[in-house]
């Protein structure tokens, strides 16, 4: 994919070869839907079938109809990275066919089923072609900003919310209804890119700008700790990359001179807020004091987490050596089981408002998977992070890529302090991001027939002036 002088939101090249069969990365339609609504947005049904669901198995139909013609890949090409994702599928389908079939077993396993998606994603990425990508950048990056309009609109006008129809009476969930945690960290995504662009484009920088500024006032209104610090994360990996290829301009020397001295005002102004204050008294208790009840509320919840996950560790590791290689598996109630719900949230026994994650995920996993489950989790993460790091000076030219390094980076840190990936609006996009990366950074951005003579996507210098678009 080809970003140059004149390319606007990854338009793509006039040399590349759209293929017909597929006009987005397979899984997308899906991705799009959990990013917009992310919480609300997974709880839509056509009768028993969830939306997002449903847009997966459309997917997956036509991938297949679609890969009918096209030639076999190769083993070199099926062995790695995506058999870590193979791997862990096998590990979680013995596990679920062992510990039997449930509501309760289904709910539980679901979450890393989704690893399926990110096999989805890379057999569909790895014969898309410059065009096919481009579209697929374009259309979600234009769904992270219409998240933003929606999330920012009800963050400053919260009483808006009650207006609108109830999607899920059990859970209380209506239209438009904020998840914290996980929809600062698909603010945080958009950010990040709008951060490129205000350090990329000579027009309109001043509207990006602005943009950036509304939408990080939202974020600090946000009583999410979790949310914020995924944010955070996604903006960092960006301004890296950017300061690893600036080539600086008089605008650009002052843009980089801002950034450290609104590093500054936003960690004076942070501990003010509510996500601010609950960070600083989960780590600092005797600095934080507040009249809002903030100071208390975050000291208390990351009390009861880390006491929770203590005593979670200890049920799965010490007390039964087959579950701490194994995993209670899906179905058994794990927090209820091991004591560590009454630590989490005063509760005996769960119920449809009780939760049955521990708010980590790693913890989570490492109860239900044991040690092997859990490295089978993590081995495709780590395979794709060390990708994107060797792929580093090559994420600039290759917006996708560069994308779904962002949404895996700002899902990481949300789910180590909340219910992120065990839920299908975390996990879906999650493991798509892992599959399109692990093609997708495996090649050059270039399609074969762009020319090879044009540089794509340099940060603008005063010898080449952005005239449009990034």
């Amino acid at each position: 994919m080809v970003w140059n002088n004149s390319v606007s939101f990854g338009r793509p090249s006039r040399s590349s070869k759209a293929r017909p069969d597929a006009r987005l990365i397979a899984g997308t339609l899906a991705v799009g839907l959990l990013l917009f609504g992310t919480r609300w947005a997974s709880h839509i049904s056509v009768g028993p079938i969830y939306l997002a669901d449903l847009l997966l198995l459309g997917a997956v139909v036509n991938e297949i109809l679609a890969s009918t013609a096209v030639r076999r890949p190769t083993l070199r090409h099926i062995v790695w990275p995506p058999l870590t994702l193979v791997l862990l599928l096998v590990w979680v389908a013995i596990r679920f066919a062992v510990g039997g079939v449930s509501a309760a077993s289904i709910r539980d396993a679901a979450p890393y089923f989704y690893a399926i998606v990110g096999l989805l994603s890379w057999h569909s990425a790895r014969r898309a072609d410059a065009a096919v990508r481009a579209r697929t950048f374009t259309f979600l990056f234009w769904v992270l900003g219409l998240h933003a309009c929606w999330f920012v609109f009800v963050t400053f006008v919260p009483s808006v919310v009650q207006f609108f129809p109830v999607i899920s009476a059990v859970q209380g969930v209506r239209l438009f209804t904020p998840r914290p945690d996980m929809d600062v960290a698909v603010l945080g995504m958009f950010t990040a890119l709008i951060l490129l662009k205000i350090f990329r484009s000579n027009q309109r920088r001043l509207g990006w700008i602005v943009a950036y500024a509304v939408c990080w006032v939202a974020a600090a209104a946000s009583p999410s700790r979790a949310g914020v610090l995924g944010a955070v994360t996604a903006n960092l990996v960006v301004m890296l990359l950017i300061f690893v290829r600036l080539r600086a301009t008089k605008t650009q020397l002052v843009l980089a001179a801002a950034v450290p001295l609104a590093a500054i005002l936003f960690a004076a102004i942070l501990p003010t807020t509510p996500a601010g204050t609950k960070f600083l008294a989960a780590v600092f208790p005797t600095a934080a004091t507040d009249s809002s009840g903030y100071s208390e509320w975050g000291e208390n919840t990351a009390k009861a987490r880390s006491d929770s996950w203590a005593r979670l560790n200890e049920w799965t590791l010490a007390e039964d050596p087959s579950r701490a290689i194994l995993g209670a598996g899906y179905g058994p109630d794990i927090l209820a089981e091991s004591g560590a719900l009454w630590l989490l949230v005063s509760a005996e026994s769960g119920g449809a408002a009780v939760p049955r994650s521990p708010h980590n995920y790693w913890v989570g996993t490492l109860a239900r998977n044991g040690i092997i489950g859990t490295a089978l989790v993590i081995l495709p993460i780590v395979v794709f992070l060390v990708r994107a790091y060797r792929a580093r000076g090559r994420l600039l030219d290759d917006p996708l890529s560069l994308m779904v390094v962002i949404i895996a980076v700002s899902l990481i840190l949300p789910a180590t302090f909340g219910v992120v990936l065990e839920s299908p609006f975390g996990a879906v996009p999650f493991f798509w991001a892992l599959g399109v990366g692990f093609s997708t950074m495996g090649k050059p951005p270039h399609p074969p027939d762009a020319p090879t003579t044009q540089r794509s996507l340099h940060l603008p210098t005063r010898r080449s002036p952005r005239r449009s678009g990034w």
